[in-house]
């Protein structure tokens, strides 16, 4: 997921059983309704009334005990527990559990440290830095100044203000935190007054990148900065003492301190706002209308080219209905995305493209690979992972009580029970999906067909062209598209289904809804085994007409039986599933077809009927199917006849 820390690994375990719990309550609901209702959603909208501190909540944050903790404009947090909120209010003075100067203006960022602390970093914008404070359990205080927020992946917290990097360290849960400053002081760091660090990002080598600007505010100028702990510090903490370098980014320095960044033959006119690492080892550095990529060398600049010749515009130019972050953000599936303020890009690996449709800002992934798009134009759109428009809400203010009470949205929200809340201007709503399996099982706004659970415990869903497989331990869903063709449905021509699941020797078979073409019906098996979906059986059976018009294609069911072996009937003859493919019982024999092979075959009039007793026998009716010379392969009939009694064992 996007945007992911410290703390959501002391309740994953937490999100896996509540999205298991939610999947099968889905899945029931799909299964009595057959298909999900876009309108079938549930609001409720929280206000000051309820609790809330001010109308505007601009974040939302949720520990790993499962309290929800909503930000403010007005100085001031709410904790939400139970149903019932706790407002923690800040003021000059102090007020019932806030300590005086904590809390003080916006909310911009909430995190939880490693004992389960909360801290909170808030500014008022007519002071030059924010405000530090933090929650012990029992009461709020302040800390100190600061710009910027960060909890490292040991759990203790940093903190950028201007020309000094303050990391917290608490030894206990009832214990002080400790300051531990490092000033970044010399020249060869320092090049203008007026360094302001603006955002603080750890990459897996456990560098801290700091991003931020120097110089007047008219003339500012962005700057990256990285820092590293001497190497006994690491070591004491479990890090790599001997900096051995990996896979990830490459480690600059491997002495401890700060090192500067040259970036002068780049034209960086604005802060440096937001930092990632991507798959590969890449960092990547933006601001407004800035996007850098560094490769542990060399600066290259993504955004804007080098050959764009526009104006550039400076933040206090930009008018926007809603106020958005700078973010760069990467996904489940490795795809970086960058918002500049006006609208969110897709890095396609050699430049920036707008997602097709989307309109506004990537706001967050959920856990489930959806991404969520905020709009200025009244809508929320959801896109799943293949980046298709799966679920789009139109918003107003006209009813409070039913839908997002609001035309600006701040923050989208995603907590462990899969509730989405979104903080606007007028509070915040809790949006909660139903049928569940629909929004978090990456199915879209599809229906399900049919589903099929296999003997390791995955789930398997049959939606509108695609087949869907659902992990129960990882909550990772993987679609796949087939090539199923159409049908005459409805009077007209319509992509095919999968219309049955089943298991063969720990293999998946799907069996694609039957079509006419040319004068037979076709009958189409897929195979997932191996890992791949890259195996397929297509039987076209001629239609026959009798004497008294009567066709014998007009019941196109397969039967499938349970069981250790696998038996089908379909157009009138018997076949076994196996390992292979299938293997067609005739009069005289056995006819093997593997997979990625056409058979044709002449369907009698009379269909195949399977009686299948308590012990499991299985009794076949005498048909009058024959192979034709249009089969690919030929092999000698069997000694058994189709008219002799088996037993499935």
């Amino acid at each position: 997921m996007i945007d992911t820390n410290f703390c959501s690994a002391r309740f994953k375990n937490l999100k896996t059983t509540v999205k298991n719990f939610i999947l099968i309550i889905g899945i029931t609901l799909a299964a009595i309704f057959a298909c999900s209702d876009a309108e079938a959603v549930q609001f409720q909208t929280y206000t000051v009334a309820d609790g809330l501190v001010g109308p505007i909540v601009p974040v939302i944050f949720q520990d790993s005990r499962g309290v929800l903790w909503f930000g403010s404009d007005r100085g001031g947090v709410s904790q939400f527990y139970d149903n019932t909120f706790k407002p923690y209010v800040g003021s000059q003075d102090g007020y019932e559990g806030v300590e005086a100067g904590a809390l003080l203006g916006q909310t911009k960022q909430i995190i939880e440290d490693k004992w389960g602390h909360i801290w909170f970093l808030s500014r008022d914008n007519s002071e030059k830095s924010g405000r530090i404070s933090r929650f012990d359990g029992n009461e709020i205080s302040f800390i100190g100044m600061g710009n910027a927020l960060i909890a490292d992946q040991y759990g203790d917290i940093w903190v950028g203000e201007n020309r000094v990097l303050t990391k917290y360290v608490t030894p206990g849960v009832q214990k002080l935190s400790q300051a531990q400053p490092h000033e970044i002081i010399g020249e060869d760091l320092i090049r203008a007054t007026g360094l302001t660090i603006s955002v603080i990002f750890e990459s897996t080598d456990g560098t801290l990148w700091l991003g931020g600007s120097e110089g007047a505010a008219e003339e500012q100028t962005g700057i990256i900065l990285s820092f590293r702990e001497n190497p006994w510090i690491r070591a004491k903490r479990g890090g790599d003492a001997a900096d051995e370098t990996d896979d990830g980014t490459p480690r600059i320095h491997p002495n401890a301190g700060f090192t500067r960044f040259n970036i002068s033959d780049i034209d960086v006119v604005n802060p440096i706002e937001t930092i990632a690492e991507d798959a590969s080892g890449n960092l990547w550095f933006g601001g407004e209308d800035l996007l850098l990529r560094f490769d542990g060398k060399d600066f290259e600049q993504i955004f804007p080219t080098r050959t764009f010749g526009g104006p550039r515009a400076s933040r206090s130019s930009r008018v926007t209905p809603i106020e958005k972050r700078v973010a760069i953000q990467i996904d489940t599936k490795e795809r970086l995305w960058f918002s500049d303020g006006r609208f969110t890009r897709r890095w396609d690996g050699s430049q920036l493209r707008r997602l097709r449709g989307a309109l506004g800002f990537l706001e967050i992934e959920d856990q489930w690979g959806n991404l969520w798009f905020i709009s200025e134009h009244q809508r929320i759109q959801q896109y799943n992972t293949e980046l298709e428009l799966a679920l789009e809400m139109a918003y107003s203010n006209s009813n409070t009580n039913s839908r997002l009470g609001n035309d600006e949205i701040r923050t989208i929200f995603e907590a462990v029970d899969g509730k989405l809340w979104f903080g606007h201007n007028n509070g915040v709503t809790v949006f909660e999906p139903t049928p569940a399996v629909i929004t978090h099982a990456d199915l879209g706004s599809n229906r399900i067909r049919t589903m099929y659970e296999d003997s390791r415990g995955y789930l398997w869903f049959s939606i509108s062209g695609r087949v869907a497989r659902y992990d129960m331990k990882t909550g990772e869903t993987t679609t796949a598209s087939l090539r199923l063709g159409t049908v005459n449905r409805d009077r007209r021509r319509q992509r095919s289904e999968i219309v049955k699941i089943f298991e063969v020797g720990r293999d998946i078979w799907f069996i694609n809804e039957p079509g006419f073409h040319s004068g037979s019906t076709r009958y189409t098996f897929f195979r997932y085994a191996n890992g791949s979906y890259g195996h397929q059986i297509s039987i076209s059976i001629r239609t026959k007409i009798g004497p008294g018009g009567e066709r014998s294609d007009s019941n196109t069911d397969v039967l499938v039986t349970e069981g250790e072996h696998v038996w089908m009937a379909f157009g009138g003859h018997l076949f076994k599933a196996d390992a292979t493919g299938l293997l067609w019982l005739t009069e005289s024999g056995s006819q093997r077809i593997l997979f990625k092979k056409e058979t044709f075959l002449n369907s009698p009039l009379l269909p195949l009927e399977i009686a299948e007793s308590d012990s499991q026998r299985i009794l076949f009716e005498k048909t009058a199917g024959r192979q034709t010379a249009t089969s690919v392969f030929e092999i000698e009939p069997g000694e058994a006849a189709i008219t002799d009694l088996y037993r499935d064992s």
